[in-house]
């Protein structure tokens, strides 16, 4: 009948709302999951309140890139939790320039930038609200992005950039950042 449909299209879409909410739902205090149960990934980010370079160094699957690109998405939109006691970006304009890096385009893009931005089936279900930023152009030659443009609660645009280190040194020259990652 009629409501069923209704239910089924309101349950689906509260379901894709959700799968670009992603950040708003991690590290909770309670839960399956409450941060409590990840105390390293919280003294990274209690440590950059005091250190200006931190090694987040573990196995695979313990949740690195999770984690930095959880702390690109609070710097690239302003948007903190309230229990963060880590650094914050204070450069919301004319707007912050963050790089992510990862070792090569393929790599980047299936690392870094699924957590961050979702696969490309659907984009905006990673890390980074979906909502909340735009797709630069792709990569010649990679299924890659070069960039995302972010909305910082602050009404500025916030670049992140990704590099990789199979561009050696030269792709890493002649630019100013003021926060990095590499994966």
């Amino acid at each position: 009948n009629m409501s069923d449909i209704a239910l089924l299209r309101a349950l689906e879409a509260e379901k894709i709302k959700r799968s670009k909410e992603k950040f708003y739902r991690m590290y909770p205090a309670t839960g399956q999951y409450p941060r409590t149960g990840y105390p390293k990934h919280m003294e990274v980010i209690r440590l950059s309140a005091t250190k200006p370079y931190i090694a987040f160094l573990g196995g695979n699957g313990v949740g690195k890139t999770e984690l930095a690109c959880y702390i690109a998405t609070c710097h690239a939109t302003g948007l903190y939790p309230d229990w963060w006691d880590g650094w914050k970006l204070e450069k919301p304009s004319p707007g912050a320039v963050i790089i992510m890096v990862g070792e090569n385009w393929g790599d980047t893009r299936k690392t870094v930038q699924l957590k961050l931005l979702g696969s490309d089936q659907a984009i905006g279900t990673g890390i980074l609200p979906g909502a909340l930023f735009t797709l630069g152009p792709k990569v010649s030659g990679s299924d890659a992005y070069s960039n995302v443009l972010v909305k910082h609660v602050s009404g500025a645009i916030t670049t992140i950039q990704f590099k990789n280190y199979a561009q050696g040194r030269e792709g890493f020259q002649g630019f100013e950042a003021d926060y990095i990652s590499l994966d």
